[in-house]
């Protein structure tokens, strides 16, 4: 996929997929093809895979493969389909590409090793461009949360003129977003991660669309948002942004945080089990009748 084409897909709400678990750790494969496949239905025009959201950081590269394929296979071409690595040396993250390039797989999201700031931007930009032969490359600005604002951009600035380099997902935020769509939106089709208020921050400065909560069980929800976006009607997207916030201060207070939490809305919207690999914690019966009970409360239950 050129530049343009990416773009296109990355406009609106994304949904990341969240590899789901048997209760006994073990990737179901069943849940993860059928979530794949309802996101779509939803009216995602990307399927796709992160490091942090889809668990890959816990699993061998085995299953890495494995999960891979499945998606590629559920999406049966109705989406762009996002695929990642995590933390692999340039090498190992070639050979990734390759492999996902022949699993169907049109762009890779890669996440560099960052430990101890062992890299420089001549580094990270050689290592960007070297997956970027294999497959279209994203890059995930989370590798620069220890880094400087300066050294994050001179990093992006020399991979714009690699047009094998199609994306940015930023999960930095705030006045590193605002910068970096000042930078590079021109070239490059940039999405925040995250929430609704990180887009509604960007939007102003170039930003095609936003990694969506709701997309996933709430897709009325999503679409209220966007239609609001199109509209240019701040009041309606302030509105929206203010309910996203109650939601996730209440996630965040979850045992084992907001990730437990979005697992538990897994098995509540039929999507999967609320299950995580150990030591990750997963909700007791109790947390996901409140969770439920939240939701209810809040108009958000799930649309399944």
């Amino acid at each position: 996929m050129d530049r343009s084409a990416v773009r296109a897909h990355l406009h609106g709400p994304i949904s990341s997929i969240r590899t789901p678990f048997t209760q006994s750790g073990q990737v179901d494969h069943d849940a993860l093809h059928h979530q794949v496949q309802t996101l779509i239905e939803h009216g995602s025009r990307t399927a796709l895979l992160t490091a942090g959201d889809s668990h890959l950081l816990s699993l061998v590269d085995a299953e890495l493969v494995a999960v891979t394929r499945t998606v590629c296979s559920a999406a049966e071409g109705k989406a762009m389909i996002v695929v990642a690595d995590r933390g692999h040396t340039t090498p190992h993250a070639v050979e990734f590409a390759r492999f996902a390039h022949g699993a169907g797989a049109d762009v890779v999201m890669t996440l560099p090793p960052h430990w101890s700031a062992g890299s420089t931007p001549e580094s990270l930009a050689a290592h960007y461009a070297a997956v970027a032969v294999e497959l279209p490359t994203m890059i995930v600005t989370n590798i620069f949360a220890q880094r400087s604002t300066p050294f994050a951009l001179e990093t992006i600035e020399r991979t714009l003129d690699d047009e094998r380099i199609v994306a940015i997902k930023d999960d930095l935020c705030g006045d590193f977003a605002r910068r970096l769509c000042l930078l590079a939106h021109d070239q490059l089709a940039i999405f925040a991660g995250g929430r609704k208020e990180n887009h509604l921050n960007m939007w102003p400065y170039g930003c095609e669309g936003y990694m969506s909560t709701f997309q996933a069980f709430r897709p009325d929800l999503a679409r209220e948002y966007w239609q609001a976006v199109e509209r240019k009607d701040l009041h309606a997207m302030r509105t929206l942004v203010h309910r996203e916030m109650d939601f996730f201060d209440y996630i965040a207070q979850c045992p084992g945080g907001w990730n437990a939490g979005m697992h538990g809305l897994l098995e509540l919207a039929g999507l999967g089990g609320r299950w995580r690999r150990a030591p990750n914690y997963s909700l007791g019966d109790k947390e996901l009748e409140a969770l439920a009970s939240f939701l209810g409360e809040k108009g958000l239950s799930p649309a399944n």
